[in-house]
């Protein structure tokens, strides 16, 4: 209450299934017995204000927790967005990313439909027709696709994922 343009995002991860969700008001990470996880945010719960307004955020698109990161990516009907957020495994917002933690605007993607955190600590957003990889400190991979960006021959992707041999695929 109070803060005015500043949107409330809560993380809830499931160390059994290594997947997470965001829920509204509520976040929660639980241990493979249900419990919260005592070691994540305070008491197993995460709250983060973004920068947008509060009835912007539309969907929470994905999240991915690998390497000791937690990414969730926000989708939202302004133009500052979507926004991707990274935690690391104390459930602290990431300061090495993106000089903040949040890293926003992917206006190559539209709205973004999965994240994925490669084993090199790189992160591939995805959305509808196209694909970005961001370098493990959230800049642009200027050196992937075009400019970071690889545009799709089709239409609504939903999700990303690294094969072996560093392969990536999109579905």
């Amino acid at each position: 209450p109070g803060l005015t343009g500043l949107t409330r995002a809560d993380l809830t991860r499931t160390d059994l299934t290594r997947r997470a969700a965001i829920e509204a008001l509520e976040g929660r990470r639980l241990l493979a017995a249900g419990d919260f996880d005592p070691t994540f945010g305070t008491g197993g719960t995460v709250r983060t204000l973004l920068p947008t307004n509060p009835a912007a955020v539309t969907t929470v698109a994905s999240v991915d927790t690998r390497g000791g990161k937690t990414v969730v990516a926000a989708n939202v009907s302004t133009p500052d967005g979507p926004f991707l957020v990274r935690y690391d495994s104390a459930g602290r917002i990431d300061r090495t990313f993106d000089g903040d933690g949040v890293r926003n605007g992917f206006p190559a993607i539209g709205r973004v439909t999965d994240v994925f955190i490669q084993s090199d600590g790189k992160v591939l957003v995805t959305g509808s027709d196209a694909l970005v990889r961001l370098n493990a400190n959230g800049s642009v991979d200027t050196g992937f696709g075009s400019a970071g960006v690889v545009r799709f021959s089709f239409s609504n992707a939903v999700a990303v994922r690294e094969a072996p041999g560093g392969k990536i695929v999109v579905g």
